[in-house]
This record gives structure tokens, sequence and C-alpha cells, in this order.
């Protein structure tokens, strides 16, 4: 059979339903089929698993990942006081940038101040770095509570697992994928599986990978080589 009749073959015999001939003794597709679905039978507890514990009472006394490094002025009220709005940081490289743009120190040369000016540039910059170490260690400090109560709750154990179970559809697809079809029986099997998969299931990692058909396809252009 030639590479033309073979592709055409494979194409036209695509609605044969995937898991005709799974029961087999000597299907590699047909197994690989059923291990995809054992698999993601096994990802989806996981990932149930992992939904409730997120909605869990422990998981909403998580606390916020964030600090307040300073406050904007909005102006002002009737009185006038002023009305302002808190400044939050959100990771350390964010408190970090938020106090080295109030160093207006940073636009002075060293040579052009006066022993005074060094001096008082200094104070205020010591200053102003010891409140940005409180500010990153204040941050810290809820990144590491915050890590506590995952550990405690299972939060972290489960997304570890959610994590190898997903990895573990991921790989048993993408032998799928390379998988070169022996016949063109097995051709149109894998061509009818992707085909359902990408269309109409939510039981796959396929869609995931924007190289999906075009793997498909390669392996099934070896077959027919």
């Amino acid at each position: 059979m030639d590479r033309r009749t073979f592709i055409k073959g494979a194409i036209v015999a695509a609605s044969t339903p995937a898991t005709v001939g799974a029961d087999r003794l000597g299907d590699p597709l047909g197994a690989l089929f059923e291990r995809q679905r054992a698999a993601y039978a096994a990802d989806s507890i996981e990932w149930d698993r992992f939904s409730d514990i997120t909605d869990g009472v422990a998981m909403r006394a998580l606390p916020k990942l964030r600090v307040e490094v300073g406050k904007l002025i909005l102006g002002r009220d009737e009185d006038g006081s002023k009305i302002t709005e808190a400044i939050f940081a959100y990771d350390e490289p964010e408190i970090r940038d938020h106090f080295v743009k109030h160093d207006h120190w940073t636009f002075f040369k060293r040579e052009a101040l006066s022993e005074a000016e060094i001096e008082r540039k200094s104070r205020e910059q010591a200053t102003l770095f010891a409140r940005m170490d409180a500010k990153i260690t204040e941050f810290h400090a809820l990144e590491a509570e915050a890590e506590r109560i995952k550990e405690e709750c299972g939060y972290s154990d489960a997304q570890r697992r959610c994590k190898a179970s997903s990895d573990a559809v991921k790989d048993i697809e993408r032998l799928i994928l390379d998988y070169v079809p022996a016949t063109l029986e097995e051709a149109s099997r894998k061509a009818r599986w992707i085909l359902d998969m990408w269309e109409s299931s939510d039981d796959t990692y396929l869609r995931d990978n924007p190289d999906t058909l075009e793997l498909a396809l390669r392996s099934i252009a070896r077959a027919a080589a």
C-alpha cells in the first residue's frame, strides 16, 4: 500500500470507534487507550481532593501575601486631612523596587556632595533601607505562615500529587501521539481517538499542547512511509 492510499484510508476509516479491539491480546494501542482512561480517572480523584482542600476552612485562613510599603495621597477631605490609599508589594523584588525608587540620593554623585550632605545621605539611606529590610522580613514571615498552613492542611501534598498524576496522564498521551500504527486499522483508531479527545472530551490534556495534531500526523506518516 502506497503512502497516499494509507493516509486516505486512515481518514475515511477514522469513524471506527477508538476502543474497537482494545480487549484483544496483543493490542498495544488499545492498551494505551485504557491506560490513559485509568490515569485520567485517578488524576480526577486527585484534583477533586485538591479542590476540597482549597475550599476548606484552613485555606480560607491563609494570610494575604502582601505588605504595605507606603501610602498614596489621593487628596484631602473637608477638614484638610489627607486621604490616602495603601500601597502594597506582593513579593520581595517589588518591595526592593519600591524603596529604591524612593531613594532620592541615587541622583546625586558623591563627589558633588559636601561632608554634611554625605552624612545626611548615609543616615537617610540607612533609615530607608532598614524599613525595606523590615518589610522583606515581614513578607517572608507571611510566606512561612502560608506554607505552614498549606503543609498542615494537606494542600501542599495534594498539589504535588496533582502534578504527578497530571504528568502521568500527559506521559501516556505522548506515547499515544508517538505511537506508529502497524496497520490501517490502528491508524484509523488512533485518528478517531485523537479527534474525540480534541473535539468533545474534557478527559485529556491534549489541548494543552499546540503541537498535538502535528505529532500525531507525523507518527502516522512514518507508518505510511
